[in-house]
């Protein structure tokens, strides 16, 4: 086949003009980069986070490339197209990658839960902790995460292994029962029955005030409404106690009650307690052993102490006679004398309160 002169340069002419187009064609750039929208995720088990992964060139301009996402550990955390799922509890790295290029998002899932706006029910440490979340406690979905506390603050009462953190993300309209197990054989001289829920406030723990113990399940549980660090604590033990008022007269016949302030020996005050009640002279002071009332016998003094896990003090009391309400002659009656003659026996009276004891300094006309 011939080709004419003409075609001949009409080729020459087009691939000349073809030639010169590709050197216009510019390649496109390269990835440098990939910025990565978290690096670091803070999950409970079924939570989710959605991360987004950027391409960048050299000169830091986002470029339209396609990214593929993978993680680590995905018995730990999945991922599908940037959606993060929390599985158990551990740690995952999730990576984007594209064009060789790559970029990592460490994820942590800690043991905890979702409390839903339906309230639920989370359990952790193999069953150890639980916390039961009432309806409405919140409006929306929020994790709570449980976990051993770092530092919680000392205390010789800190039954140990029972320091907890709690995180919630919302707070709580309702409040949630945290219930924690213990160890019997850690409870040692100290009773399981004294055995509290306390919530770390600054540098030291103050009582919860619904706590309470199941001594069959071994649990100890408490009403909590916010994030915190939690434990078990044992009783604490009676340092002091002082009794009020410390000394006191009373008449014959009269009733005393008696207060009595326990303290620890941080300087809480201590309640629930039982006091025992004697009195070194019950003849004279008569004291009700559980109580504390006690009841003027007779005319005195008598120490009356009140005694708590081996403290004790005392409260000194000094009876005296009641008021007179009783007069009557003991001698000298009945005699007969002329006027302005000395009788010859000078007459006498007793006088005495209406228990008959002897009131003296009366003036008897």
């Amino acid at each position: 086949m011939r080709f004419s002169r003409y075609q001949i340069a009409l080729g020459a002419a087009t691939i000349l003009i073809l030639v010169a187009s590709c050197k216009d064609i510019v390649a496109p750039p390269a990835v440098a980069t990939i910025t990565i929208s978290d690096k670091a995720l803070d999950l409970v088990s079924e939570e989710t986070e959605q991360l987004t992964a950027t391409p960048r060139e050299s000169a830091g301009n986002a470029l339209v490339r396609t990214i593929a996402w993978s993680s680590s550990a995905p018995e730990v955390a999945t991922v599908n197209n940037g959606l993060v799922t929390a599985i158990s509890t551990g740690a995952a790295v999730i990576t984007a990658s594209s064009d060789g290029v790559t970029a990592t998002a460490d994820v942590v899932v800690d043991d905890g839960g979702l409390i839903s706006p339906a309230g639920n029910l989370i359990s952790v440490f193999g069953g150890k902790v639980v916390l039961q979340v009432p309806a409405s406690a919140v409006s929306q979905a929020a994790p709570a995460m449980l976990s051993v506390a770092e530092s919680p603050p000392p205390s010789s009462r800190l039954l140990p292994g029972t320091a907890i953190s709690l995180r919630i993300q919302a707070p709580l309209t309702q409040a949630a029962v945290l219930t924690m197990k213990y160890d019997p054989a850690l409870v040692l001289a100290s009773p399981q029955s004294g055995l509290r829920m306390f919530k770390a406030e600054g540098s030291r723990w103050q009582a919860l005030s619904e706590s309470g113990v199941d001594l069959d399940a071994k649990t100890v549980h408490g009403r909590i409404t916010d994030a915190g660090i939690y434990a078990i604590l044992l009783q604490a033990a009676v340092a002091k106690i002082a009794v009020s008022p410390d000394s006191k007269t009373v008449k014959a016949g009269d009733t005393l009650t008696f207060k009595t302030t326990l303290q620890d020996a941080d300087g809480a005050d201590l309640t629930d307690r039982p006091i025992s009640w004697t009195s070194s002279a019950p003849v004279v002071v008569q004291v009700d052993a559980a109580s504390g009332v006690a009841v003027a016998r007779s005319p005195g003094t008598a120490v009356v102490t009140a005694q708590a896990e081996g403290k004790s003090a005392n409260a000194a009391v000094t009876v005296t006679p009641g008021d007179a309400t009783r007069i009557s002659i003991q001698s000298g009656d009945q005699q007969v004398a002329d006027t302005s003659a000395a009788v010859a026996i000078a007459p006498s009276v007793k006088v005495t309160d209406g228990l008959g004891f002897n009131v003296s300094a009366v003036t008897v006309t």
